[in-house]
Order: structure tokens, then sequence, then C-alpha cells
């Protein structure tokens, strides 16, 4: 049986010395043959927030704008094709869709991973200038607070000695979510191992409760066909979630971190990994060398 493409919404920007979406997935996948790319670019249309007479008093002049926004956008997915190809993604594999912005670039970015058939989002980070959008109103963190159909990946600049995965789970169905997804992405990628880590909290939940949150993760992967030696586990103790979470990302040197963002709605006892810790683990320098995967 021929293996299942993973099929990425790869995000792109006029920055051409960044490309960290396209870079980190470059680095992160060996067996680059299995993976398909769509790249996109949203553009902003100089009509968008001018009123209908301004437009039609100057149409050459705003048809102009958005054709000169069209070929930044061309350009820069050229560039993205250009790096994956010589990394070695088929060309075949790769596929370029760009979009003028209609609801503002985070929206726009969320309505096609939802309505298009993507096994993640993945957003690049463009070194200190794109800190900025680690805010509540940016194009990341509202992509990692809104209930998704689809994983987001917040990469960085990706370090070529990061491997394998750090899944921290709570026992929640977001959790178990985020244990799928990674199973399904390393199911033909078997350079990368998976560390499941959960903290135990004693006021929360007893000993075995804490072991069977990690035994439901453990059959997740095992039923993607990842699992023996690439597979390990730990329970630790204690609170302080996203703190805990970002050392253990740096001791293990992960090449990203899997998180369920845990909705709001569940109650209080089945929140150990909730919405504000994947935000806390999003704005974090911290995190700078390692991805962030959210599932929902």
């Amino acid at each position: 049986m021929e293996p299942i493409n993973r099929h990425l919404l790869v995000t792109v920007s006029e920055d051409q010395k960044a490309l960290c979406a396209a870079r980190f997935v470059s680095a992160f996948f060996d067996n680059k043959q299995d993976v398909e790319c769509t790249l996109l670019y949203v553009a902003t249309d100089p009509a968008r927030t001018a009123s209908k007479l301004e437009v039609h008093r100057d149409m050459g002049r705003f048809a102009a704008g958005k054709a000169k926004a069209r070929g930044r956008g061309e350009a820069a997915m050229a560039r993205a094709r250009d790096f994956l190809e010589s990394k070695g993604f088929p060309a075949a594999n790769i596929h370029d869709k760009l979009k003028f912005k209609e609801f503002g670039t985070a929206k726009d970015i969320i309505f096609e991973g939802v309505r298009g058939i993507y096994d993640a989002v993945v957003l690049g980070r463009r070194g200190l200038g794109w800190l900025q959008e680690l805010v509540e109103d940016s194009v990341t963190s509202t992509l990692a607070a809104t209930h998704m159909e689809v994983p987001v990946w917040v990469t960085r600049m990706p370090d070529a000695g990061r491997r394998n995965l750090l899944l921290c789970v709570d026992g929640s169905e977001e959790g178990l979510r985020a244990a799928d997804h990674a199973g399904f992405i390393l199911s033909t990628e078997p350079g990368h191992s998976v560390r499941v880590f959960h903290i135990w909290d004693p006021v929360k939940e007893d000993e075995f409760e804490a072991r069977y949150v990690v035994d439901q993760a453990l059959l997740r992967l095992a039923e993607n066909g990842v699992d023996g030696p690439r597979v390990s586990w730990e329970i630790v103790r204690g609170a302080g979630y996203a703190r805990m979470i970002m050392a253990e990302a740096e001791r293990g040197a992960y090449a990203a971190v899997v998180v369920g963002a845990t909705g709001a709605d569940r109650p209080p006892l089945g929140r150990l990994i909730m919405g504000s810790v994947s935000l806390k683990l999003l704005r974090s320098l911290e995190m700078d060398r390692a991805a962030l995967w959210i599932v929902h």
C-alpha cells in the first residue's frame, strides 16, 4: 500500500532571508516524497480599505496596485518553491495558492486551513521582527486560540541538531488528538522518536490516573505504527506547566513540542495543558529554538 501524503499548508511571506516555515518542513521531514506542500501567500488588496467611489474614480491605480501585490506574492512563493525543490521535495508535490486579504491575515489563513484538506497549517516567524505577532491580536496567537479542525505549527528557524517530538498530554480529548497527530506525522518518519510527557499534580489526579493518561497516548501512537524503541514516556510531579514543558524541551533538544489546546469549556479538574499554557509557550522566548504544534 502506498504511503499517505502529509499535506501541509505552508505560509510564505516576502522575507526571502527567513522562509522559516519552509525551512522547518525541509529540516524535519526525511521522506520528502511523502510530503505535499501548498504554499499560501496572503496578499494585500489596495482596494480593500477604499470606498467603492474611490475605486471607481481611480480604477487604473487600484488595478496596478493589485497586480503589484500579486507579483510580490508570486515571487515569494517561487522562492519557497525553489528552496523546497532544492532540498529534495518533488516538484509535483508543491502547489501555489495566492489569496487577497478579505478578513485579515489570521482569519484568511484559518478559513483556508479549514476549507482545504490539510494535515497542518505551518506558520513561520521572521526573527525579531515577528515578535510583535506574539501578542493576543497577532496572527499566530489568533490562530492558536481559535478552534480549528487542523493543527497549527508555529515554527522557528530550524536548528539542525534538533530532532524528535515532545508530546505533552493531559487526558483531554485535545491531548489525545495531539497524540494521533504526532503518530500520523511520524508514521513514515522513522528517524524521529517521540517522548510522551505528562505533568502530574496530585491535587487533581492520583498516580493511577496519571499513568492512564500516558497509556492512552501510547495507544494512539501505536495505532499509527509508532511504538517500541521510538517511544519513551515520563510522568513529572509538579505545577507551572509551561515552565516545566519549556525546561524539558530544552533538555531534550526536541524539534517540536506538541500540545493539545484544551478548551476553556472543560471542567477545571480536566485541564492541565489549557489554552493559556499554549499561548504562554507561543509567546515565550525560551521556545525560540523549537516549533510548537497546537492541536485542537
